[in-house]
């Protein structure tokens, strides 16, 4: 198992709700990887974004570089964590890096899917409401800021076939899931009226 020193307590403009370690906590990388991946956690990320590449100024670089090498040409990345208000990205390109995460990741991609994980005595649910909702739903990303919006990528099976659906920036986390759900509606309307 290896671990790592988390460098900060909370991130300006992160949540309380969502703080799990203290600064200078040891904490396993499977463990930041669930709270990146399940509990959305921003200071997880920014905790791996310093293991990877020792600050997270060293990391952005070599996170836009792997964007490019995917061909993600319509999102430009300021922070690990997505809470700088300087970074943008498309629906298309999510779509993109969602489908090689499902596809190449598969095992950080299964993290995604659990309902829930357990650190120091604390049960963190996923913050993907729909995959607690819905059985075919088994992941993906939630995101929010406030002024911005709430996003979700929402991936699902139905009869072998995988859908993704994005939404970015909707004006709440309530309308997030409500069009979320909206579009899973109509793609299983949609392969019904083929069927």
């Amino acid at each position: 198992m290896i671990a790592t020193l988390t460098p900060i307590d909370l991130l300006r403009g992160s949540s309380d709700y969502y703080k799990f370690y203290k600064k200078g906590e040891k904490i396993s990388l499977s463990t930041l990887i669930q709270s990146t991946l399940i509990a959305s956690s921003n200071e997880a990320a920014y905790a791996l974004a310093c293991w990877h590449s020792g600050s997270e100024s060293y990391f952005i670089p070599q996170m836009i570089r792997k964007s490019h090498m995917l061909g993600l040409t319509n999102s430009h990345y300021t922070s690990c964590s997505g809470l700088d208000r300087s970074a943008y990205t498309t629906a298309q390109d999510m779509s993109k890096l969602a489908k090689v995460f499902v596809s190449k990741y598969t095992t950080l991609a299964s993290y995604c899917s659990l309902k829930y994980f357990e650190f120091n005595g604390k049960k963190v649910s996923n913050t993907n409401k729909l995959l607690l909702a819905h059985a075919a739903v088994i992941g993906l990303k939630t995101g929010n800021l406030v002024g911005i919006g709430s996003n979700l990528i929402n991936y699902w099976i139905d009869e072998d076939v995988h859908y993704i659906s994005i939404v970015l920036g909707a004006e709440s986390q309530e309308s997030c899931y409500e069009l979320s759900k909206r579009i899973m509606h109509n793609y299983a309307s949609l392969t019904a009226s083929e069927s």
